[in-house]
């Protein structure tokens, strides 16, 4: 639902600012397979611990 209303915000020549929290990394992680991997090549899936 949250990347429904970005994309009609944004069709709508909305501006779209979403802080940066654990839960957003989560989010965006989701739409490319669910893991962020870090430099030294640790994955983490779901949500980030602190």
């Amino acid at each position: 639902m949250l990347n429904d209303t970005i994309v009609k915000l944004k069709a709508a020549g909305q501006n779209v600012y979403l802080p940066l929290s654990p839960y957003t990394l989560v989010w965006a992680a989701s739409m490319f397979g669910g893991r962020i991997v870090v430099s030294g090549g640790n994955s983490f899936i779901g949500y980030i611990d602190g």
